[in-house]
């Protein structure tokens, strides 16, 4: 294996990768709530999500701001844009828009939500769990990493009236400076103090020409990873796999709170198998492998967000006999 796989693949690659890596921690939180819900019952599912979300994406958050220099004259415009570069919002699988409204305040909205379209055949009740009682903590937790008045509030949002009602939904981020500060939960500073969250990432040196370096620029309405860089872009891909790693490791936290230490593991395996599948298919068809094979399944564990970034696990391939191989962990 390459000592850093993604830094020897093309600008145009390490985007499509990264996309890949945002829907893997989708697939990661539907295979996780659905096994919490296995073990636990239906209701089990709003408030673990809500813990797991608060106290991962603060501090994802804040690493993305540090990596890609979002941080600028408008706190706002600092909130839309790690918006732009997080996996709650996944690119595609998200159509997320934003723009600035002031020098204290923005939108952004959806024109389409591939998790409200999820949602909705499950019923109303469903939808107002994932768009109420859900969002509303998480989103405000997400911008007080910024801000601790910042605000984000719904200008409409699910239930829709009608199955042609775009956007699916829209929301205002403003700071309220009147407003008291929110305070970020124990959970979140326990995710805060973990080695992850404090990792590293060494920049290396572009190896092809073109794209922005950071997004210290202007807010843009749309964001293509295509934009960045391609040593921005093995950055962001990094930082979306900690992204990653953040959120498997906030939901086992947040269920041994509530279920005990012991409920963590079950739940845990159960979401990595299946999101281990799910991504590592992706990720064959992506990379055009066909027929399987020891050195197919080498090329998708190069570039698995599980096993990235090196910064974290680094990963041998050891030839065995009769056409084995081990995988190291170190």
């Amino acid at each position: 294996m390459p000592d850093d796989p993604l830094a020897t693949l093309s600008r145009e690659q390490l985007a499509q990768l990264g996309r890949e890596y945002m829907l893997a921690a989708q697939c990661n939180s539907r295979i996780g709530y659905a096994a919490l819900a296995m073990n636990h019952g239906p209701q089990a599912y709003r408030d673990v999500a809500i813990d797991n979300w608060m106290a991962a994406s603060p501090v994802y958050t804040r690493r993305m701001q540090r990596a890609m220099n979002l941080r600028g004259d408008s706190d706002v415009a600092t909130i839309l844009k790690g918006l732009q570069l997080e996996c709650g919002f996944s690119h595609q699988y998200f159509d997320t828009r934003f723009k600035m409204v002031g020098p204290e305040e923005g939108e952004f909205w959806l024109p389409s939500c591939g998790a409200l379209l999820e949602a909705e055949p499950r019923g109303e009740d469903a939808v107002r769990v994932m768009c109420h009682d859900i969002e509303d903590p998480t989103f405000d937790a997400t911008a007080v990493a910024t801000n601790p008045r910042a605000q984000v509030r719904p200008i409409h949002r699910p239930p829709r009236a009608s199955t042609d009602q775009t956007p699916h939904c829209h929301w205002r981020v403003s700071i309220n400076h009147d407003a008291l500060p929110v305070v970020e939960r124990d959970i979140t500073h326990t995710m805060a103090a973990r080695k992850l969250a404090n990792l590293d990432v060494e920049r290396g040196v572009n190896s092809e020409p073109g794209g922005w370096d950071d997004y210290g620029g202007a807010l843009v309405e749309h964001m293509h990873l295509e934009y960045f860089s391609h040593s921005a872009l093995v950055v962001i891909c990094k930082e979306l796999a900690i992204q990653f790693h953040l959120l498997v490791a906030s939901l086992g936290l947040a269920i041994a709170q509530r279920y005990g230490e012991e409920a963590v593991r079950p739940i845990a395996e159960f979401q990595m198998a299946g999101s281990g599948w799910a991504t590592s298919a992706r990720l064959a068809r992506w990379l055009g492998l066909q027929g399987g094979g020891l050195d197919a399944i080498v090329e998708v564990l190069q570039v698995h967000p599980a096993l990235q970034p090196r910064e974290y696990c680094s990963v041998a391939v050891v030839p065995g006999a009769s056409g084995a191989m081990r995988v190291l962990l170190k």
